[in-house]
């Protein structure tokens, strides 16, 4: 009995280290694990000073943060460049924001901003002087966006 749930344990940590963005089915549970990850890993970049192209605690950007964080929730592996992470993520749109979804400001139709859904009425993102939380801008044109598995 023990060696079964020893495979199914290992056999699921190999499912979810291998999911594509394509909609694979995850269970709730798991769904809120990732959440909890992307939030925490976000939260240990607050105050880390805001350096364009960054990508480090030393100093990081806003594409910088959410590449590494999701990398480092073990999400998906994304670009460093907002544009770039939001034509990635384009068949996931979502209007619900939530945590640990990305939110883009777009503006000509190009992202030039991203940053991480903390709550429904906050974010966490890079920006100049460092990484902080702050409340959404009602003026901000914002495009939220996550791996379809987040939703």
């Amino acid at each position: 009995m023990k060696r079964t749930g020893v495979l199914i344990i290992v056999f699921s940590v190999f499912l979810l280290k291998n999911m594509s963005l394509a909609g694979d089915y995850v269970p709730e549970s798991v769904q809120a694990s990732y959440r909890s990850s992307i939030i925490t890993k976000a939260e240990s970049y607050l105050g880390t000073p805001y350096v364009l192209n960054g990508s480090s605690h030393s100093g990081i950007d806003c594409s910088g943060l959410t590449m590494n964080v999701y990398s480092e929730a073990g999400v998906v592996t994304l670009p460093h460049d907002a544009e770039q992470q939001r034509q990635l993520l384009q068949y996931y749109t979502t209007t619900t924001r939530s945590a640990g979804k990305l939110f883009f400001n777009v503006s000509g139709g190009v992202a030039g901003h991203v940053g991480i859904c903390y709550s429904s009425s906050q974010k966490i993102h890079a920006a100049s002087p460092s990484v902080c939380i702050a409340s959404y801008n009602a003026q901000n044109n914002l495009t939220l966006r996550a791996a379809s598995w987040l939703y």
